[in-house]
């Protein structure tokens, strides 16, 4: 790079002057190849998910319902969490995202592009077993690694107790004393 940046500088006619900016782009698009892949597949699978989610909400939301009868939403979140076969997701981080790669896009200057890779990770380890976790757990470098699965920022927002989940709590430990 430094060196496409130094024969710009020193070229005299308008054709070299040309290459060396196409070169110099090429160089850029190829020093930020690995976080596009990256978010490339991450993506594809956010979306094969969406439209897995949407396709069942669709149909149960269209399933006639007799009298006396509902919808097991605990059954269609169920479906639908289990619509994408999550080990060959993760067989696809593996082989897209390989360990190597982690270091080239922490050094990624866009903070966008960074910031939607961040995103996408964050969705897809929410969605994974603690067991897939720890096979792709490389691709979270900001997160605190360690050889126990500990729970990802999607597993806290997952779970978050809500205002009226804290006043249950406190209002059991009452009773119980009581």
């Amino acid at each position: 790079m430094k060196l496409a940046k130094q024969a710009q500088t020193i070229a005299a006619g308008n054709l070299a002057k040309d290459r060396i900016k196409d070169s110099i782009n090429t160089l850029v698009e190829m020093k930020d190849r690995e976080i596009s892949q990256a978010i490339q597949a991450l993506q594809s699978v956010k979306d094969a998910y969406e439209t897995n989610k949407a396709e069942i909400n669709a149909k149960v939301i269209s399933m006639p319902l007799g009298y006396n009868q509902t919808v097991n939403w605990s059954k269609v979140e169920k479906m639908i969490e289990n619509s994408l076969n999550w080990d060959k997701v993760v067989e696809l981080i593996q082989n897209v995202i390989p360990i190597q790669n982690i270091d080239k896009i922490k050094n990624v200057n866009n903070q966008t592009t960074l910031n939607q890779y961040k995103s996408l990770v964050v969705f897809v380890m929410s969605k994974l077993n603690y067991s897939q976790k720890n096979k792709v757990r490389y691709i979270s470098y900001w997160e605190a690694q360690g050889s126990v699965a500990m729970p990802t920022t999607g597993d806290i927002q997952k779970y978050q107790i809500g205002l009226n989940g804290w006043r249950g709590i406190i209002l059991f430990f009452i009773l119980i004393k009581v």
